[in-house]
């Protein structure tokens, strides 16, 4: 380096290269005076001693900086990394043809192969999401190239079936669940629901779902954790399947709060065995029984049996006749828009499990014309039609009564989470016994604290916006609410602090955050198993375990981080590059 070298200039970052962009989103200053670095191209330190300027524009003319900044602005909005001390500067005014770079002060923007790879891991997301097979894969980096002949990305990309399948299992299906797993271990107490069916394997699929409240949404989730492959499933191989599947991933079983199952023997032992592995670290299950939709569902099944009417096998063959005869179904149709536009044209399908939907299949069948039949019957055949609905009902009532926890002090209490109890004269006591109820959650000091805070909450100024997410019109004129769900709202309650920072209801945010996640149903699995229904189909019996839980991992990731949609997700360069 000459005795006197060119010292790096500041008022070089105010120039413009040829095409017109500004050099301050890639050149920044060296660990020394003279040496500068180009962030696009991500080069070590460059001299400009001897010729000062002239090394700048040496290097943003070369053919590799110049081809990276045109990927760059024609497939990409991207983010360049400055000076940490430096003022953000705005977004640059984006033109119909080139994007809007966006300037960050940590993030780096991604090479060519990044943008080829994350090309790539997109269609792996989407192929998972929406179901297609390895196989219709194959053809696709064909496919692309003479869609998108111009694009330089189109022309790399490669993802036939082996490869699809290596990234699902090994790359996408390990991060999302890596994901799942560092956001659970970031909560106070999580809560397991699982359950198990065959599968077109022939194997038991034991499925696993985490509910908690997540750092990352502040709010309740439920997240599929993996899927487990069983042949024979007594209660003890299941505990073990669980507890060895936590400890691999080092997740503490003590902070598991509570088992959400159906009703079974087998799934009672389960949850038996898994409070018995608890005590002896001495933790315990918060127990409230199994799930209450099956309950619910099952009173349905009891007062529609009693009546010996039989409707659900009317359902069932009425919607054979139709569905297993086209003939059949295009005549209905053609009698339905004769007789009324407004009549359906096709005849629901009732499954066995599921009674409360019958009423649907039934209102589908019969209308609401039906009741105006029922002047025509006989005085005998009312009474008899009338015995027979008070008989339905009462046997609904009573299993319900005698099967459903009606009788839960704690269940009770939980109402005055809602936000119009409040300022219940009754809330405190409530609160304080939600408080003891939960096995192991608060101290005896952090319980009389509870009061305290309980009093505080209930003179709280609530933000109506907190409650009311939306209110509209019908098309009759009448108002309705519609309002947020509770843990949007209690998540608000939580972000109030007091004049030194602090939270103001740090110990009743620990009791409720942990309330709210208690299951109460087996909903989340059970739509699990439709999610199972459409990866693992009767053409695909040869996915691995591994295949399976990467399937099910990136459909659960891409619901949750990308709200449903793979374009959504946003995934850090790390795993690019890994």
């Amino acid at each position: 380096m000459p005795l006197h070298a060119t010292k790096f200039n500041i008022s070089w970052l105010e120039k413009k290269d040829s095409d017109g962009t500004p050099v301050k989103r890639w050149l920044k200053q060296g660990t020394k005076p003279s040496p500068f670095i180009c962030t696009l191209c991500k080069t070590d330190e460059l001299c400009c001693g001897n010729k000062g300027w002239q090394s700048v524009e040496s290097h943003m003319n070369n053919k590799k900086h110049r081809d990276t900044l045109k990927l760059i602005k024609e497939n990409t909005t991207f983010t360049v990394q400055t000076e940490p001390n430096s003022t953000q500067s705005q977004p640059s005014s984006s033109s119909s043809n080139i994007s809007t770079v966006t300037l960050a002060s940590q993030a780096k923007t991604m090479s060519f192969s990044d943008q080829v790879t994350r090309a790539e891991t997109l269609w792996a997301m989407n192929t998972a999401r929406h179901g297609y097979s390895y196989l219709s894969c194959d053809e696709s980096a064909h496919l692309f190239q003479n869609m998108f002949p111009d694009s330089d990305i189109a022309q790399k990309f490669k993802m036939e079936r082996a490869k699809l399948s290596y990234t699902i299992s090994h790359g996408l299906g390990p991060f999302f669940h890596r994901n799942v797993v560092q956001d659970i271990k970031q909560c106070e107490r999580f809560v397991l629901c699982f359950d198990e069916q065959k599968n077109h394997q022939n194997n038991k699929q034991l499925d696993l779902f985490l509910k908690y409240w997540s750092v990352q949404n502040q709010g309740v989730v439920t997240r599929y954790y993996k899927s487990i492959l069983l042949g024979h499933a007594p209660a003890n191989v299941i505990r073990d399947s669980i507890v060895d599947s936590f400890r691999t991933d080092g997740i503490d079983i003590n902070r598991l709060l509570m088992i959400g199952r159906d009703n079974p023997n087998v799934n009672k032992t389960v949850e038996r065995l898994i409070d018995e592995e608890l005590k002896k670290g001495g933790g315990e299950l918060l127990k409230l029984g199994s799930c209450n939709i099956h309950v619910v569902h099952n009173a349905f099944k009891a007062g529609t049996t009693v009546s010996c009417w039989h409707i659900q096998d009317f359902c069932i063959d009425l919607w054979s006749w139709f569905c297993r005869s086209p003939a059949r179904k295009e005549d209905f149709v053609k009698l339905g828009e004769e007789l009324n536009e407004e009549v359906e044209k096709s005849i629901l399908y009732f499954v066995c499990t599921r009674w409360v939907l019958l009423g649907k299949v039934v209102d589908r069948i019969l209308s609401e014309e039906t009741r105006k039949s029922l002047a025509l019957l006989s005085k005998d055949e009312k009474e008899t039609f009338f015995r027979d609905v008070r008989n339905i009902f009462q046997s609904i009532a009573s299993y319900l009564k005698l099967n459903l926890p009606l009788n839960n002090s704690f269940l009770r209490d939980l109402k005055i989470l809602g936000p119009s109890y409040r300022s219940d004269p009754q809330a405190i006591d409530a609160i304080v016994r939600i408080g003891r109820f939960i096995p192991g959650l608060l101290s005896s000091n952090e319980i009389d604290l509870l009061n305290d805070e309980w009093l505080m909450y209930s003179i709280e100024t609530i933000d109506d916006s907190w409650l009311i997410k939306r209110k509209y019109n019908d098309l009759h004129g009448r108002e309705h609410i519609e309002y947020h769900e509770i843990d949007y709202y209690w998540n608000k309650v939580f972000s109030i602090v007091r004049v030194n920072g602090h939270p103001k209801y740090s110990t009743l945010r620990k009791l409720v955050k942990n309330v709210l996640i208690v299951s109460h149903g087996n909903a989340d699995v059970e739509r699990g198993f439709s999610t199972n229904g459409n990866i693992l189909t009767e053409e695909r019996t040869l996915l691995s375990e591994k295949s399976i839980n990467g399937l099910q991992a990136i459909y659960d990731g891409v619901e949750y981080l990308g709200d449903g949609s793979v374009h959504k997700v946003k995934i850090d360069n790390y795993y690019w590059r890994n």
